[in-house]
Parts: C-alpha cells; sequence; structure tokens
C-alpha cells in the first residue's frame, strides 16, 4: 500500500511484471499537494521523467469514491508542466477521476499502456493531454467511464501542438 508518490526530475520508476502499486484508500487526504491543482496518485512536475514496466499501479479508485462520493475523486498519474517524459508497458487501474493527465507539458511519450478504471464512475477519462506540445500516444489500450484519449487544451496560454495517437 502506497501514499502519494511525487517523482523529482531525472527520475525512473520501473515495475516490475507482477509488481503493483497500490493506492492506500485510508490515506486519500494526503493526496492534495501544494504543487499540484488536483489530488493524484503519482505526480510530478519536472523533466526527465519514465515510468516503465510490464507492472501495475492501481489507484483503489471504486473504493475511494465507494467511500468518500466526489472527494476521493484522484488521479492516477498527473504531470504538470513536465518536459521529456515516457509512460511505457504499465497498466493503470481504476482511477476515480481523470486516471492519467499530462498539463502543459512538452516531449510526452505514452506507448503500450493500458488504463482500465470502473466504467459505472462518470469521468473516468483514460488519458488526457491538456495543453501539451510533441507528444505520441501509440499502442495503448483504454477501457474508460469516459473519454478514452482526451486531447485539448484548457488554459488559454497553453495550445495543443503536434500530437500523434496512433495503433490504439
Amino acid at each position: 500500500l502506497c501514499t502519494q508518490l511525487v517523482l523529482p526530475s531525472n527520475c525512473s520508476l520501473c515495475l516490475e511484471d507482477g509488481s503493483e502499486l497500490l493506492l492506500n484508500p485510508t490515506s486519500y487526504r494526503a493526496f492534495r499537494n501544494e504543487a499540484f491543482n488536483r489530488p493524484s496518485f503519482i505526480v510530478c512536475n519536472g523533466k526527465n521523467v519514465k515510468i516503465t514496466g510490464l507492472g501495475t499501479i492501481n489507484c483503489n479508485g471504486t473504493e475511494l469514491f465507494t467511500r468518500h462520493g466526489r472527494k476521493g475523486r484522484i488521479r492516477a498519474l498527473y504531470f504538470q508542466d513536465c518536459q521529456k517524459i515516457t509512460v511505457q508497458g504499465v497498466t493503470i487501474l481504476d482511477g476515480a477521476a481523470w486516471t492519467t493527465e499530462y498539463i502543459s507539458s512538452k516531449n510526452v511519450v505514452i506507448q503500450n499502456v493500458k488504463v482500465i478504471s470502473n466504467i459505472r464512475i462518470l469521468g473516468t477519462d483514460g488519458i488526457d493531454l491538456n495543453g501539451v506540445n510533441n507528444a505520441l500516444v501509440q499502442d495503448c489500450f483504454v477501457c474508460s467511464g469516459d473519454d478514452g484519449i482526451c486531447l485539448k487544451s484548457t488554459n488559454s496560454e497553453d495550445n495543443l501542438n503536434s500530437v500523434t495517437v496512433k495503433g490504439n
């Protein structure tokens, strides 16, 4: 069981096949971080960060939502103002909000990732690219209660540019 993980710049998190990071549902209040405006399990605002491997990130979203309602909605991954991000090979389970969000970031690669959320919880987008520049989403599988792969720009200062989505 884990609480929030904050990944610094120049960090690699490799999840071996069969391994699982499981969010502790009793500590959900710890997921509000002053540097990030959205409650999240794994957060980053650095450079050169990789999450790779064949393991699982389990957000425990169904239990959080059952216990706490809308207040229990957190993201599995939240990257804000990042550069050179790679998420590859992992499985991300049971998000209770937008499951993964990449916001105002550059040079993002998301490959061979599985995102599986509870389809009965509305608003559980799979992959949200929000105001990113130079991103690739390739060979991913998404099952969610809302948008599978969502391309948008919610901030007028950060336009969405050079995004490729293929083989999904």
